[in-house]
């Protein structure tokens, strides 16, 4: 008799072969009468069950999970799973026992625990490890899925041959599945705030800025999407269209309020300096531009203004 449990992603991989290569889910375990599996989430992971639950009653498979109390849930999602981004849960359908799925603790990537937690639904469906093809039910993650690229997630929870197999068993159809598998962490680099200039004893300039954080949209532990800054000078007013072309400087930067050297002395005149924060991923924010005026060598006199485009 098969045991009644099977470990999750990032864990030991045990599989038992029941479809064909062109059907490379795996089946184990009786399947759930009626069209609904009521769970009570007991785990402090509730934007991840949310998400995997989700990703399943949106499936298209003819089976849903149901939020409930503990008391009236057939699935009881705990802690308890040592540490970590890993889970155990039962496979299949086990009459007059209540369904467990355990969590490791202290999981701080969001995106990794949505897939643990997809995979032990998948588990509590019926479906088995599959290692023949790109799956959230992989024995070892979805270690056929490809490499992630740097400061993404897999916000494609579900594969093709996940819900193929569980329509197979529960009825529906499979649905639309996103062509890109991978999001972005962080969003775009957003508009510098309180953008000043001034000048230096020896009329160099530099600058006063903000630069805000940017949107995280996924709960993942892991550092700051890396950015630098590009400045772009011009002699008179700003242009309608600033930051093209050839950069002055390009130069590391840092989240927050800084100070930052831009220019030898210019000479005298009216200068514009724009200003423009490229992450690493190309992405670029909106253009800050601020104009200041230099004066002849020695006299004490200097103006700013500070202005953002897009």
């Amino acid at each position: 008799m098969r045991p009644a449990f099977a470990v999750a992603a990032l864990a030991l991989v045990l599989s038992a072969a029941c479809a064909t290569p062109a059907q490379a889910y795996r089946y184990d375990g009786p399947r759930w009468p009626g069209r609904t599996i009521t769970y009570h989430n007991a785990t402090g992971y509730t934007t991840a069950v949310r998400a995997a639950v989700r990703a399943w009653n949106s499936s298209g498979v003819r089976m849903r999970f149901r939020a409930v109390s503990r008391r009236n849930a057939r699935v009881l999602i705990t802690g308890g799973h040592g540490e970590g981004c890993r889970g155990v849960a039962q496979v299949g359908f086990h009459r007059g026992r209540r369904a467990p799925v355990r969590l490791g603790r202290g999981c701080a990537y969001e995106s990794l625990m949505t897939h643990v937690v997809a995979h032990e639904l998948g588990h509590i469906l019926g479906l088995d490890h599959e290692n023949r093809t790109c799956a959230v039910m992989n024995g070892s993650g979805v270690e056929r899925c490809g490499s992630q690229p740097a400061f993404h997630f897999r916000c494609r929870v579900l594969e093709r041959d996940d819900v193929r197999g569980a329509v197979r068993r529960y009825g529906g159809r499979v649905g639309t599945v996103r062509r890109d598998p991978f999001c972005p962490v962080f969003g775009p680099p957003a508009a510098s705030l309180g953008l000043t200039l001034g000048l230096a004893a020896d009329g160099a300039v530099a600058a006063g800025l903000t630069i805000p954080a940017p949107q995280r949209f996924v709960g993942d532990a892991g550092p700051t999407i890396f950015i630098r800054l590009a400045v772009y000078r011009y002699a008179g007013a700003c242009p309608a269209v600033a930051a093209e072309g050839p950069p002055l400087i390009v130069t590391g930067a840092d989240y927050g309020p800084q100070v930052t050297p831009v220019d030898y002395p210019p000479g005298p005149g009216v200068w514009c300096y724009a200003f423009a924060v490229q992450d690493v991923g190309g992405r670029r924010g909106p253009v800050a531009t601020a104009s200041i005026a230099v004066p002849p060598r020695g006299t004490v006199h200097q103006t700013t203004r500070g202005a953002t485009g897009g």
